[in-house]
């Protein structure tokens, strides 16, 4: 079995253990589980050579953004005092 597993992963490194066992089942006719082929192919350490794709992360913002209302200082006044209108508008 494991030269059937090696020959397959030489002719399609792509292949993981979910495809190969759909290749044994499809192609060659043979009734194999993935929990058979999974340790064998830990055995053989070899490994589908697919990359997983990576979510880009979002460079825009969907929320709007509340105001910062944590301030130290005479900074701190200045700004409150600035933005008290601005409160009133956002709902806790």
């Amino acid at each position: 079995m494991k030269e059937k597993i090696l020959k397959t992963w030489l002719t399609y490194p792509m292949y993981g253990y979910p495809r190969m066992t759909i290749y044994f089942k499809e192609n060659l006719n043979t009734l194999v589980n993935a929990y058979l082929i999974y340790p064998l192919i830990r055995e053989l350490s070899i490994q589908s050579r697919m990359i997983k794709k990576m979510k880009n992360t979002k460079s825009y913002i969907e929320v709007v953004q509340l105001l910062n209302l944590i301030r130290k200082g005479k900074e701190a006044k200045q700004y409150n005092d600035a933005t008290a209108d601005l409160k009133d508008e956002y709902y806790w």
